[in-house]
């Protein structure tokens, strides 16, 4: 009875130390697989996790209904830049190992990457039950994991490691020339879609526009129960007196309209309270059916800069202006261009 629990033993033994081995060559065989960090099918993807050295982290998830993608990061929440969405798929999709470090320089690169690293989790679409067509149980499945550290010297590739692997591996995207360690950013606002208007036509009440300085740009256009008016010097002006396609076409203008640059962190404090206490030269209400509510203030940019040929001082920057709006508080930059049909005058909404 002993000598069979002593063989029982050493087989357990056995069978454990031929696991280990098998689990230990099985990553490295997958490290050195050339799509060993590459998720081939980017359509199931459903989040991105990625958190860095300094703290920072964000996550960007695909939205319900086919509504595009979200970027959030503590507090923050915004609808991510879909440019940017679809490089970070086309990179997880294409992304491949060139070859693995060398031997004697992981143990620097291995230090580098537990130092200076952008840590990221891609999410797929799985399902507790797949049989063939039978699908139960939707849920997220973490497809991969890894660090994501700096470029090689010759910036024409970059140092990656596996979660739990156990050497780092340079990668790149073939017909590439470049890194790929930019692609993987903690920071919200570079993620985020640069949008002041995003409204659906069928949901807006009311648009409001003021200005102290252009008479003929305070007026209000209503649609109430899909009859639009107009409000225009204490008269209000409907059915034959307006011209309702030309209304019907400036209230779509508000479906996509966006700003140039964030400005919060590029200026001193006390000048973006100085513009933000000034009047502005427009003010934009839009008033939604649901009863929600958005407000649009334009400032004008008084860029003071000094011609070097006439050595003269410029006082305005005429093409574009600096915005703020009710729901963020953000300080932008935004093209004159943008809002050009937004700031129709007046009468030419008159028949």
């Amino acid at each position: 009875m002993k000598k069979n629990k002593f063989i029982l033993i050493i087989l357990l033994v056995l069978i454990a130390g031929a696991i280990y081995l098998w689990s230990k060559n099985s990553m490295s065989s997958l490290e050195t697989k050339s799509s060993a960090f590459a998720v081939r099918d980017t359509a199931t993807i459903v989040k991105f996790f990625m958190a860095n050295k300094d703290n920072e982290n964000i996550t960007i998830k695909r939205m319900d209904n086919g509504r595009g993608w979200e970027a959030s990061s503590g507090n923050q929440s915004y609808k991510a830049n879909n440019a940017l969405i679809k490089n970070i798929l086309k990179t997880c999709r294409s992304i491949r190992v060139l070859y693995p470090v060398a031997k004697s320089a992981q143990e620097k690169i291995l230090r580098d990457l537990a130092t200076k690293s952008t840590k990221v989790e891609v999410y797929t679409k799985d399902y507790l039950i797949n049989i063939g067509n039978f699908k139960l149980f939707q849920r997220e499945k973490k497809a991969k994991c890894f660090y994501v550290g700096d470029a090689t010297m010759d910036s024409q590739g970059t140092f990656m490691l596996l979660e739990n692997g156990n050497f780092p591996c340079i990668t790149h995207i073939p017909s590439f020339r470049g890194y790929l360690s930019t692609r993987f950013d903690c920071d919200i606002n570079n993620w985020r879609e640069y949008s002041i208007f995003r409204e659906d036509i069928k949901n807006i009440q009311k648009v409001k526009l003021t200005s102290q300085l252009f008479p003929d740009r305070n007026y209000t256009i209503e649609n109430i129960d899909n009859k639009l008016s107009l409000k225009y010097q204490n008269k209000v002006y409907a059915n034959a007196e307006i011209d309702t396609v030309m209304i019907s076409n400036y209230l779509a203008n508000f479906s996509d309209v966006r700003f140039e640059s964030l400005l919060d962190d590029k200026l001193d404090k006390k000048f973006i309270d100085s513009v933000a206490q000034s009047t502005p030269i427009y003010k934009i209400n839009i008033t939604r059916k649901d009863g929600s509510s958005k407000e649009v203030n334009l400032f004008e940019k008084n860029h003071i800069e000094l011609d070097d040929i006439k050595t003269v001082l410029k006082p305005s920057d005429f093409p574009r202006m600096y915005s703020i709006n009710s729901d963020d508080n953000d300080f932008v930059l935004v093209q004159e261009l943008s809002f050009e049909d937004i700031l129709t005058p007046a009468d030419r909404f008159l028949k």
